[in-house]
């Protein structure tokens, strides 16, 4: 088969789908000498075995093109390679192919259409207005948790037999380090109770703030530091005045982007790892901690409690008490810390490709 990947998100963002994306391509191309691979790319970007990069640049300055682009330029090109099967991994998409080119969406979460308030209205307003027909008109979905699977069955309606769920991975680099220089390199001295995820109102943090000060209060003994470490997202500006507000600010560090190979040292430095997040369509830093041997505190909403199996601790994401209390005792599953990691290390990228690999064979 000839398989092309739209690959934007190789080139525009460093976030989730831009991790998929990456290691989803990889993997394929290591695992899969037979079929042929055609990555869409705006620029030259790192090279991969057996995938052919097709380079189609964008620019600002013309009013429009990234949408001629994607609707019609990415589309040509596709019929002139004679692809089989197009994927898009960032949900948007594809478009305008031929019903002999088979049509893979990847679906990370619904949160554009079941919370509004966590998006842009732009954001919001395309997906509201795309995201339904691209779903209804894929002939496979991929998503990287049952819990994303059963909200586009109910949610869309579509059939459970058109879905194919595919646990993510993650990398080998994620195990246990002591590494104090890395520590140091981020003006890391004291124990921490750490966050790691964009910064933005899905991952409630202003809650988790709240808990940490009834944390300390409650704790006067403790001084850990509360890190929330990664980018500045959407309406990070109540995230920002709860942390100036608070008594502890000083404690309270927005450690900005931490660069991928430091981040072992940092989850595997914390005291514990909290992600408290009110939605996920997987949740990969609560599987990075995990292997990094950290105890973990996370939601009991949506995919978490599928990803963290026996060995988080939750709790609903509104309890700020009982959020303090849950980091209090988070060392009380201290003893499951060498099972956990071994758990966590299961989750494999070639894992994940091979599933999503046999799901493009069952497309013929």
């Amino acid at each position: 088969m000839k398989i092309g990947i739209i690959g934007d998100a190789l080139d525009k963002q460093y976030a989730g789908v831009h991790y998929f994306t990456k290691n989803i391509v990889k993997s394929l191309s290591e695992i899969d000498p037979k079929n042929e691979y055609y990555i869409f790319r705006r620029k030259k970007g790192e090279k991969y075995d057996n995938a052919v990069e097709i380079i189609i640049p964008t620019t600002k300055w013309i009013p429009g093109y990234q949408s001629l682009r994607f609707f019609l330029m990415i589309p040509w090109k596709a019929r002139e390679l004679n692809l089989d099967i197009v994927i898009e991994p960032a949900h948007f998409g594809p478009f305008n192919l031929p019903k002999r080119i088979k049509r893979v969406t990847v679906i990370h979460d619904l949160t554009p259409l079941m919370f509004r308030q966590w998006h842009t209205f732009n954001g919001w307003f395309l997906q509201k207005l795309f995201l339904p027909g691209i779903i209804k008109r894929a002939d496979l979905i991929i998503t990287n948790s049952y819990y994303t699977k059963q909200d586009i069955v109910n949610f869309i309606g579509l059939s459970e037999n058109m879905i194919v769920a595919s646990h993510l991975g993650i990398s080998g680099i994620f195990k246990k380090v002591i590494d104090p220089l890395v520590l140091g390199k981020y003006g890391i001295y004291k124990k921490y109770i750490l966050y790691q995820g964009t910064l933005e109102p899905r991952k409630n943090l202003v809650n988790l703030i709240k808990a940490y000060e009834v944390y300390r209060q409650s704790y006067p003994e403790k001084e850990e530091q509360l890190i929330l470490s990664g980018k500045k997202g959407w309406k990070i500006e109540e995230i920002v005045k709860m942390k100036y507000d608070s008594p502890y600010k000083d404690d309270i560090i927005l450690l900005g982007y931490v660069k991928r190979e430091d981040m072992p040292a940092i989850y595997s430095g914390a005291e514990v790892f909290v992600y408290p997040s009110l939605y996920e369509g997987f949740g990969l830093p609560v599987l990075e901690a995990m292997a990094c041997g950290v105890p973990i505190v996370t939601s009991d909403r949506s995919s978490l409690p599928e990803v963290g199996g026996k060995y988080a601790t939750y709790l609903d994401p509104y309890d700020i008490e009982g959020l303090a209390m849950a980091i209090a005792s988070a060392h009380k599953k201290l003893h499951l810390l060498d099972e956990q990691m071994d758990y966590a290390q299961s989750f494999t990228w070639e894992k994940t490709a091979e599933r999503i690999l046999g799901a493009l064979e069952n497309l013929r």
